[in-house]
């Protein structure tokens, strides 16, 4: 846990820089010679259209932020691909949105509860969370839409799961590919509070970083001290209808961990926790061979009128 200072909203990343390499006169006249740059270009991708705006919500004493991030995406894919998925995902409209996040989150989650292989009493898993959401899609738009994610445990038996890797947490290189590509993708992270783990989903928008190296290549803790600095931006259910970010960096392990806002101090400053990212999943649309297909002979078509013409 930390408590960030006071900087008025998300620091520039020159201001990110400047204060991460902040020394004492003598350190930082020494630190003039060396060709490291202090300041960097910032390198970013991030979705084309707007996700949804849907806040959280209590279900029969349960929170839903799983089933609001899922039809914050469903309503990015309806804006995106109108033509193709136009408002069956979430009825179009604010009370269609939250409908649906009511009706999807019923079907995940089992409010008698059962017992798992090694005893402990659940009430829903991932494993239903990733089904029903496919099966949501593909029972009102069927056949259009590809599903692909990294979940950090296994995924063994799971269904519609081909491009479903397991027992591997997500990557940069992964996030970072399927926000360039304008796919929607919901991030699951998790921390702890003394002895009790909260976990969280959220709707990734985009991410950046400061390109100190000048490589295109995000370098989190290359060289010593001078490693980049990396964001996440995302539609967070806790926050409904406004862009929230965190910055990001990565554990011993590899895995990324985001710096996530939790509750305020005895001040009513924000309070900050250390969260592990160990899910994503994405959908995008596919479109059908027949229209891969009429859309090559098309192109044909032209091009043999073209050079008739000539």
């Amino acid at each position: 846990m930390y408590r960030e200072p006071d900087i008025g909203g998300r620091p520039s990343f020159a201001e990110a820089s400047m204060a991460r390499h902040a020394l004492p006169v003598l350190s930082a006249l020494a630190l003039l010679a060396l060709s490291t740059p202090l300041l960097a270009d910032e390198v970013s991708v991030k979705l084309d259209t707007d996700v949804g705006t849907l806040g959280n919500a209590d279900i029969d004493g349960h929170g839903a932020c799983y089933a609001t991030s899922v039809i914050n995406s469903f309503w990015y894919l309806e804006q995106k691909y109108s033509s193709v998925y136009g408002t069956e995902l979430t009825g179009g409209t604010e009370a269609g949105a939250t409908s649906a996040r009511d009706s999807l989150h019923k079907l995940i989650w089992d409010d008698e509860g059962y017992q798992d292989r090694e005893g402990n009493q659940v009430y829903w898993t991932w494993e239903e969370a990733w089904e029903e959401k496919v099966n949501w899609i593909e029972d009102r738009v069927e056949g259009v839409t590809e599903y692909k994610g990294m979940f950090a445990y296994s995924v063994s038996g799971w269904s519609n799961a081909e491009n479903l890797i397991g027992n591997k947490a997500p990557t940069w290189d992964f996030l970072w590919q399927e926000i360039d590509e304008d796919e929607d993708v919901e991030i699951f992270f998790e921390w702890k509070i003394g002895q009790t783990t909260y976990a969280h989903a959220v709707t990734l928008t985009s991410l950046e970083f400061e390109d100190t190296y000048a490589d295109g290549v995000w370098n989190p803790s290359a060289r010593g001290e001078w490693a980049e600095t990396a964001y996440f931006d995302f539609r967070d259910p806790n926050n409904a209808g406004e862009t929230t970010y965190a910055q990001v960096t990565k554990d011993e392990a590899g895995n990324l961990v985001l710096y996530y806002e939790y509750g305020k101090d005895a001040d009513g400053n924000p309070v900050y926790y250390e969260a592990t990212v160990y899910g994503a999943f994405s959908e995008s649309y596919v479109p059908l061979p027949g229209a891969f297909l009429a859309g090559s002979a098309l192109l044909a078509l032209m091009a043999i009128a073209r050079r008739r013409r000539k």
